[in-house]
């Protein structure tokens, strides 16, 4: 229900770390620039800033649960809210981010919660939600 919600409240239309197996929307990036031949736009790391400046929108980010992937992907999600702010012409540019709240990360608490970007920070307790693996890819 997670991804119907991005989609139908904030028009959501783009995975940064899905696979070619468990992606819901038709655009996504993945970890890895291989999946490009499965329908990937590549490797979220390596997609061109220009990319994200022209197109704008909600960008759902669910990284693999690797503190340097997710300090990687702050960087990098920072690095481009920045160059929006300056561009000449910007537009609007949203990251949901979903990781696990890992109290004990650096990534986590001097990276993702340090965002000078973050404007919302939502953390359910633990028995107040699911996580529920796709299996969409398997013959029923």
């Amino acid at each position: 229900r997670v991804m119907d919600t991005l989609l139908q409240r904030f028009d959501c239309r783009m995975e940064c770390f899905a696979s070619p197996l468990n992606c819901r929307y038709e655009r996504f990036a993945s970890v890895f620039d291989l999946d490009r031949s499965l329908g990937s736009l590549g490797s979220f790391f390596d997609l061109p800033t220009s990319f994200f400046a022209t197109v704008g929108g909600c960008f759902e980010a669910n990284p693999p649960f690797c503190e340097g992937v997710i300090e990687a992907m702050n960087r990098r999600i920072h690095q481009l809210l920045e160059h929006t702010g300056t561009a000449t012409k910007p537009v609007p540019l949203m990251f949901v981010v979903i990781v696990p709240a890992w109290k004990d990360s650096k990534a986590y608490q001097d990276g993702l919660l340090q965002n000078s970007f973050l404007t919302e920070h939502l953390f359910l307790t633990n028995g107040t939600h699911w996580y529920a693996e796709g299996t969409q890819h398997r013959r029923k």
